[in-house]
């Protein structure tokens, strides 16, 4: 397929012109700078040929964005579709043959191929996953909020390439597109009003469910020998060297993921706030501190409207791809590598924190100091 249907701009010319074409999953930029610079040299080359492109696909393009079989012949591939009569082989950038994905998406291996899924909250944030969840009872669980279906147990002992080929050869529920997911995804399991494990309702109980590291399919800080994870005694999220003997949830695509924002983050200069598209959570742009957890709680809350983030809102802003930093350098730019206080408690007289480094989240001291941004 023309790399032209990938470019951003010329997609959304598209959309506007065919109003439903079947399409490709847009993406803000590439992964990497060698391929933004070479999808950016493609689109110009060949941006004068959009309009004709368009008119040619427009005769057979139907609306089938939610991922349904409004469109025959175009097969759902996790959260992008091909476009009207193309097979993977015929659109292998679209289905199962993505090499690269767009800021704040990660190549995720499926049985069918490569597809890029989520790494942060594009279908918004919540501090209870506990009502968006059913169990099944097939082995699998959904969750109607992200639109994801998961393995209720588990893989033990495995390393992370063992974690990967388990998801992709899992036939379960009817269905054979397992993957292993991106730690937005994971993170969304999370109850953080328990412990031991720390994990949602549906999967409480289940044999050795009281915690240890379970695999994500991002990457620590762009390595390829450590990934980054979960564990589920308490919700800490960090990395390890891909040969450690941990544990592996899959997941899949039940429905197509929401389409992201065009633009995730708005700054208001004269608020001196950032509005987050995705979450639809509004944050200080300029952080605080250092400071301790009972004076960040204070000084937050002293602002009518505003307040100390929950670990997950915090956790919403880390980019795992932007290191040092660990978060969009334009949106918040004098953002320290260091620790940020969130409101939860931990336990004894603790307090989770987000370290914006790497991207890492655990507790500690809450009498220790530490930077502060407020959200609203």
């Amino acid at each position: 397929m023309n790399s032209l249907w990938m470019h951003p701009a010329v997609l959304l010319l598209v959309v506007v012109v065919l109003a439903g074409a079947c399409g490709s999953q847009p993406s803000d930029e590439p992964a990497d700078t060698t391929a933004a610079d070479t999808a950016t040299d493609t689109a110009q080359e060949t941006a004068g040929d959009a309009t004709e492109t368009a008119d040619a696909f427009a005769d057979s393009a139907v609306d089938a964005s939610d991922g349904s079989d409004a469109c025959p012949g175009c097969p759902a591939c996790g959260n992008v579709l091909c476009e009207k009569g193309e097979t993977a082989a015929d659109c292998p950038e679209d289905c199962g043959g993505a090499t690269t994905c767009g800021a704040d998406y990660v190549l995720v291996a499926t049985a069918a191929g490569n597809i890029c899924a989520p790494d942060f909250p594009v279908w918004g944030v919540r501090t209870d996953p506990n009502e968006y969840l059913l169990d099944n009872v097939d082995g699998t669980v959904s969750d109607s909020m992200t639109g994801l279906q998961w393995q209720k147990e588990y893989q033990d002992q495995v390393t992370w390439q063992q974690a990967v080929d388990a998801c992709k050869t899992l036939a379960l529920g009817g269905f054979s597109d397992w993957r292993l997911p991106t730690m937005a995804e994971f993170e969304g399991l999370i109850d953080f009003e328990v412990v031991a494990p720390a994990i949602a309702d549906p999967f409480q109980g289940m044999p050795g469910s009281d915690g240890t590291f379970f695999w994500s399919a991002v990457k620590y800080g762009g390595s390829s020998s450590k990934y980054w994870g979960v564990d589920f005694n308490e919700g800490r999220v960090w990395g390890w060297p891909t040969t450690t003997l941990r544990r592996s949830r899959c997941v899949r695509n039940e429905t197509a993921s929401p389409l992201p924002p065009t633009q995730r983050f708005l700054v208001d200069e004269a608020a001196a706030t950032v509005l987050d598209q995705a979450t639809k959570l509004t944050w200080q742009r300029s952080e605080s501190g250092p400071m301790s957890w009972a004076a960040a709680k204070t000084f937050c809350d002293a602002v009518p409207g505003w307040r100390l983030p929950h670990v997950i809102e915090l956790r919403s802003l880390v980019d795992r791809i932007q290191k040092p930093g660990a978060i969009d350098p334009a949106a918040f730019p004098s953002t320290p590598a260091a620790n940020f206080w969130t409101r939860n408690e931990g336990y004894g007289s603790n307090a989770w924190f987000v370290n914006f480094d790497i991207g890492s989240s655990a507790v500690n001291a809450a009498s220790g100091a530490y930077y502060v941004r407020c959200v609203k």
